[in-house]
């Protein structure tokens, strides 16, 4: 088995979980849309903007969809770009060489970590304007009292 293999396997692999993460978000955006179209035909809202929140669930669905193609389509030139240029197609034994072992360990786990915090932080970044916009702490007056 060769180590670009190994990458293929496992940035594929990552890839469809980004596609998981991509129907969970595009339910989310659909979520968003129609609160947005009820807030527009008078539908009482309060003095809530949810145009912030959906435009940050549209944006991180179209990052997280981009990168889940990226991985699932692109993969052989994903691995191009990571292989070292001195080893192509360097057929390895895994139980043998841990300087390969370690080196593709450490990249899955470089792209697990990418491709969980790329969700997270949309919904974080969309919790963090609703959370601005539904309490009355965008202006903090402090009053000190004597």
């Amino acid at each position: 088995m060769q180590k670009n293999d190994i990458f293929e396997i496992a940035i594929k692999v990552l890839g469809l979980y980004l596609v998981v993460v991509v129907i969970n978000q595009l339910r989310d955006v659909m979520m968003h849309a129609s609160f947005l179209m009820q807030s527009k035909n008078n539908v009482s809202t309060g003095d809530v903007d949810l145009t912030p929140i959906f435009l940050i669930s549209v944006f991180s669905f179209l990052i997280t969809m981009l990168f889940a193609g990226l991985l699932i389509f692109k993969t052989k030139n994903v691995v191009k770009t990571l292989s070292r240029k001195e080893e192509p197609d360097k057929i390895i034994n895994l139980v043998s060489d841990k300087e390969n072992i370690y080196q593709a360990a450490t990249t899955i786990i470089g792209f697990a970590i990418i491709v969980l915090t790329i969700p997270q932080f949309g919904i974080e970044l969309k919790s963090y304007v609703q959370l601005i916009q539904n309490t009355s702490f965008g202006m903090v007056q402090i009053q000190i009292y004597c």
